[in-house]
């Protein structure tokens, strides 16, 4: 147990000393704010506060944690190694900065709430987060951060038990379009077929002939290939979320909901993975819709629906994640980028969502991942992707925590000259061996 002494207590402090010391560490904790009761305590204690009163484990509080309004924060940063820190402190102190406040700025994404500059749907912009800035969002500072904390505290007291953290991979996929040609509306159908004429695409009007006709299988329905590919490495952890838009629009093109064959395939695919909701755009800031979307999943798997990926990740604070709450979601897969790789929430660790707003933490929690595949298309060269997943995973590896991948279900049809299967196969043996060893290692 690690006792923790505190001048005061805050909703902000509870909330990451349970993200680190209980959730992360695997470490109780208490807080007190008597003087005398910390320094009779004989095991590991930090002393949090303003001065150092010569305590051997001192972190200098930043007056974030003590706050409840949100304002603009100054971020000094140095490095230590090849990891920067921020929240610097003013005097000496055991680490340098408040690892406290640090933690708690990126896993609550207060500087989401501080711009209102967004793209044309409405999404922060990773040019506008600090690790962006900085050029460190292919880093999990957070993981980083707390593994410095740890260290210091077996230096002081090396009593004290810290157990390493299990790796825990969960590959996702998003299913926003389930077939390519078959199973559309009469009229939709037709379009496509006149839009290949128009464009003098023979190839797509020969192929989309031939899925109609039964031919071929269509190019999107990649299921029984992941679903083989799952048992073949013993994947456990699977998420497909299914887009159930009731209305098409620009953003929103999933299959029509009243489809039979794709009722089926949803109900297939729910018999032995994790089915989740890929909430639509229309309802990112629309709770009805939201709930609407929810029951419908609901009715077709016969299970609760408890886990969420918003399309395009859009998703706006605390709002969307509180519709969320509210429709009984409690896994949320969004925090991430569309453009670019990174750590958007400076972690790669799952964590409870902090409301800013009403300065209390809630039951979501948050599963952040690093990239999905839509991003890597820049990179042309497969090797540079395969070689980008790869450095994900050696990253997640150092801190110790989880693995979650994006893939969609059209990629698989390698339509974009990317052989994504080539390269998901790659990748999943790199994944399962790096566990393996890492076991071994325990």
């Amino acid at each position: 147990m690690v006792l923790i002494f505190s001048y005061q207590e805050s909703s902000r402090l509870h909330y990451v000393l349970n993200h680190i010391f209980t959730q992360t560490l695997n470490i109780d904790y208490q807080i007190t704010n008597n003087i005398n009761i910390f320094r009779a305590f004989n095991g590991a204690k930090i002393y949090y506060g303003l001065s150092s009163q010569q305590e051997p484990f001192y972190i200098e509080a930043h007056k974030l944690l003590f706050e409840t309004e949100i304002k603009e924060q100054t971020l000094d940063y140095q490095f230590v190694k090849d990891t920067p820190i921020c929240f610097l402190s003013q005097n000496s102190d055991t680490l340098g900065f408040d690892v406290f406040a640090a933690c708690f700025y990126f896993l609550s994404r207060y500087e989401e709430y501080l711009t209102s500059k967004r793209d044309n749907i409405g999404r922060f912009l990773p040019e506008n987060a600090w690790a962006s800035q900085h050029n460190c969002l292919d880093k999990a500072l957070i993981d980083r951060w707390i593994n410095i904390l740890s260290k210091s505290l077996l230096t002081i007291f090396p009593s004290i038990e810290i157990k390493k953290r299990n790796i825990e991979f969960i590959p996702t996929y998003d299913i926003d379009i389930a077939f390519a040609y078959k199973n559309r509306s009469f009229w939709l159908t037709c379009g496509g077929l006149l839009k290949d004429i128009f464009r003098f695409e023979g190839k797509s009007f020969k192929s989309r002939l031939s899925v109609l006709f039964s031919e071929k299988q269509d190019p999107y329905d990649t299921f029984d290939y992941l679903l083989q590919l799952h048992e073949r490495h013993h994947l456990k952890n699977t998420i497909f979320f299914f887009l159930l838009a009731d209305k098409r629009n620009k953003y929103d093109k999933n299959i029509k909901v009243s489809n039979k064959n794709f009722r089926n395939l949803i109900a297939k695919v729910a018999q032995n993975n994790t089915v989740g909701i890929h909430a639509s755009v229309q309802s990112a800031d629309n709770c009805s819709e939201l709930k609407k979307e929810i029951d419908e999943l609901q009715l077709i798997t016969g299970k609760q629906v408890r886990a969420n990926r918003s399309h395009y990740l859009r998703f706006f604070l605390p709002e969307t994640y509180n519709n969320l709450i509210d429709n009984g979601i409690n896994k949320d897969f969004s925090m991430a980028y569309v453009s670019c790789q990174g750590f958007r929430a400076g972690t790669c660790s799952p964590f409870f969502f902090f409301d800013l707003k009403a300065n209390k933490v809630t039951d979501l929690k948050i599963y952040p991942f690093f990239v999905m595949e839509n991003a890597l298309m820049k990179q042309v060269d497969e090797q540079q992707i395969l070689a980008s997943l790869k450095s994900y995973v050696d990253e997640v590896l150092l801190v110790g925590t989880t693995i979650i991948t994006l893939f969609h279900n059209q990629s698989f049809a390698c339509a974009d000259g990317i052989d994504w299967k080539m390269i998901y196969e790659n990748f999943l043996l790199y994944v399962t061996d790096k566990i393996k060893m890492n076991k071994k290692q325990e």
